[in-house]
């Protein structure tokens, strides 16, 4: 029986760092079914870290399609939560594998919490990121994560310019003014969920010191996409519920399905 694309491809790149790097865990995972992978929670270690993390309200009637009917949203019945989390890091080590820069960013809803964890919790409705690894374990696992080489994330002074670009859909540009947190930090846990059929997998990222500075933040879309269709526009430029850059030196997202 052919392996699956995305398992092959996991293999390959985890057979060539076994030839860069004997001893990395990541070699180990040479052999493995994807019935395997699938059953095993995925560890993904963060750091050096700064990112952009918004959250505004948009119509219950454009956010519930985003979401299964069984998953309640957040919000005051009216509006919910639309977010938008983009973090860019120096290292990137997924399952203990070598380390490498990345971005990940996370578009989605807010949601109660379905096991009574997190300070903040959201479905996603789109995953991008430029680490293969990820998106790969990520795919087996239930999250229709997309592997976006050309997701630049540009920090320049106190301006932010991140650009998602094709082939990653929808694609989006987000501008940012930032403000560069204080000292104090403070802990947090941010879950992100996804569903297929009865399979609920969740993405928690505990992060145990987290700087939160502020920013003033523009997302702009296609006027024909689905993520216009979920915004009700092709821009918004205001989030008043949150508009932050963060930076926080390291954390472990874990991901595990139900």
């Amino acid at each position: 029986m052919k392996q699956p694309f995305a398992l092959l491809v996991l293999s390959i790149l985890f057979a060539g760092c076994a030839t860069e790097a004997a001893d990395e865990p990541a070699a180990e995972e040479v052999g493995t079914t994807s019935e395997e992978l699938k059953l095993r929670p995925l560890d993904v270690a963060f750091a050096g870290c700064s990112e952009v993390a918004s959250v505004a309200p948009v119509p219950v009637a454009q956010a519930r399609p985003a979401v299964p009917a069984n998953l309640a949203l957040a919000g005051d019945g009216t509006v919910a939560p639309f977010v938008v989390r983009i973090a860019n890091c120096s290292s990137v080590r997924v399952d203990g594998g070598p380390s490498e820069s990345g971005t990940v960013a996370q578009l989605g809803v807010g949601i109660v919490s379905p096991d009574g964890t997190g300070d903040i919790n959201n479905y996603v409705a789109w995953y991008y990121t430029t680490s293969l690894r990820l998106a790969l374990r990520l795919q087996l696992l239930g999250i229709s994560a997309q592997w976006a080489p050309r997701l630049d994330y540009d920090l320049s002074g106190s301006t932010l310019d991140i650009d998602v670009r094709p082939p990653s859909r929808p694609a989006f540009h987000v501008t940012s003014q930032v403000v560069e947190p204080p000292s104090s930090t403070i802990p947090f846990v941010a879950n992100w969920w996804e569903q297929r059929g009865s399979r609920l997998t969740k993405m928690s990222t505990p992060i145990p010191a987290i700087h939160f500075g502020s920013a003033q933040t523009t997302l702009t879309t296609a006027p024909r996409s689905p993520l216009a269709s979920l915004l009700g526009a092709p821009q918004i430029a205001s989030f008043p519920f949150l508009d932050s850059f963060n930076r926080f030196d390291a954390a472990t997202m874990t991901v595990s399905r139900n």
